[in-house]
């Protein structure tokens, strides 16, 4: 009979280690909008995928809006300060208390104003700073751009890091301030492929209660700006009007233009055509009910609904500006025209319909992209691991787990 085997030594208790006992990070945003766009979708894909396990968030919105209460609902506290007039010293001042009092960790702000305030506020907390859009495009007196172009280059040597949403925003800040080459990134949107998923079938019960015909379908998402190109689109389809077949457009927003649009879309004869549905939360149902999605703008950074429109499988028209063509690769994933060109779209239009199958496979093709390229969850852990790594080695600056929520102002 062989002998027993000798008795294996237990493992010891695990001890906590520092890591263990800290509460989550706290990452605090510094909102350039409350309204709706894209660094606003950007900061609802943070609260729905942030791992709220390592890390918490609070926003600090400019004004009232929709974005606030979108983020409430998802249990993220938001606090209104607002940062105009630029040059104002009030918010500088109101952001640097609340840094500190807040006991941030990371501090991260979205748009020219918010970034230029917050790398002079934060001090020695590590920032960042996201750009969405060119500045050089904003749609502003030429004065006030110098002065917003003067301002940027001026604080960027204060951020911890400057993130891009795209390449070519990189590249037009980097040609204005190549010194500061170092502390710049990309990290590309992410779409939620849960949410923009093309093998759920389109909703006829949103079909019949937007009275819309079973024809082809155009769509348009975006704010009514000039930035966004409506212009162009009804100019294409008031010149392709007497060739296409019995189409319907849907127009998805709302802005300053909406009255002068509505006027253009009656002058143009296209107004039994149209069918402005403006300011809507249900976009993916919406992308599924068009089968073209046309995006005319004159300036992006890296649009969400390019990618949305993509990953559902959509024909896309989109124009050649910024980061689109980073998305969207000419004859393959989509149709890429020049900016302000109505005919190039309304060429595209035509090749679409003279070649539906094309259209189906680059369809297919930008669908596959975005899933492996453009995933929101993947996004999102690149700014997770970003996070974790400007606070390297400020560990023991931070609260115990043990800190309760209502310890921290709010």
């Amino acid at each position: 009979m062989k002998p027993a085997p000798p008795p294996q030594p237990q493992p010891r208790p695990s001890t906590p280690t520092d890591a263990t006992l800290r509460a989550p990070l706290h990452v605090l945003h510094v909102a350039g909008s409350a309204q709706w766009g894209g660094g606003e979708i950007f900061l609802q894909q943070m609260a729905e995928h942030l791992d709220r396990s390592r890390f918490r968030m609070h926003v600090l919105c400019p004004e009232e809006g929709p974005l606030k209460k979108e983020l409430t609902d998802r249990g993220v506290p938001c606090t209104t300060v607002p940062l105009s007039p630029l040059g104002d010293p009030r918010p500088l001042r109101r952001l640097s208390s609340m840094f500190r009092e807040w006991k941030a960790d990371v501090v991260q702000s979205h748009g020219a104003r918010a970034n230029f305030y917050t790398r002079l506020a934060a001090g020695k907390i590590p920032n960042i700073s996201t750009v969405h859009n060119a500045l050089s495009d904003y749609p502003v007196h030429p004065l006030k751009k110098t002065l917003y172009l003067t301002l940027d280059n001026f604080s960027a040597g204060k951020a911890s890091a400057v993130v891009f949403v795209s390449e070519s925003l990189r590249k037009e800040f980097l040609d204005r301030a190549p010194r500061w080459k170092e502390k710049t990134r990309v990290i590309h949107n992410g779409v939620d492929l849960t949410r923009f998923d093309p093998a759920k079938k389109p909703p006829e019960k949103l079909r019949a209660a937007l009275s819309l015909k079973p024809v082809w379908t155009l769509g348009i998402i975006g704010r009514m700006t000039p930035q966004k190109g409506h212009i162009y689109l009804l100019e294409a389809l008031r010149r392709a009007l007497p060739l296409l077949p019995t189409f319907q457009l849907l127009i998805v927003g709302d802005g300053l233009l909406r009255p002068w649009l509505e006027n253009t879309v009656t002058q143009y004869g296209l107004r039994p055509y149209c069918h402005f549905l403006g300011v809507r939360r249900d976009i993916p149902e919406l992308l599924s009910l068009m089968d073209v999605l046309v995006v005319p703008s004159v300036s992006e950074g890296f649009p969400y609904v390019v990618i949305e429109g993509l990953a559902l499988q959509r024909a896309v028209i989109a124009t050649r500006v910024n980061g689109i063509p980073e998305i969207l690769r000419a004859d393959r994933d989509g149709y890429l025209v020049p900016p302000r060109q109505p005919e190039k779209i309304e060429e595209a239009l035509y090749a679409i319909l003279k070649n539906p199958a094309e259209a189906k496979a680059r369809g297919e093709n930008g669908a596959r992209r975005v899933r492996e390229e453009f995933d929101a969850r993947k996004a999102i852990g690149r700014w997770e691991a970003l996070y974790l790594e400007l606070t390297r080695g400020r560990e023991n600056e931070r609260p115990p787990a043990n800190t309760e929520i209502s310890d921290i102002k709010y």
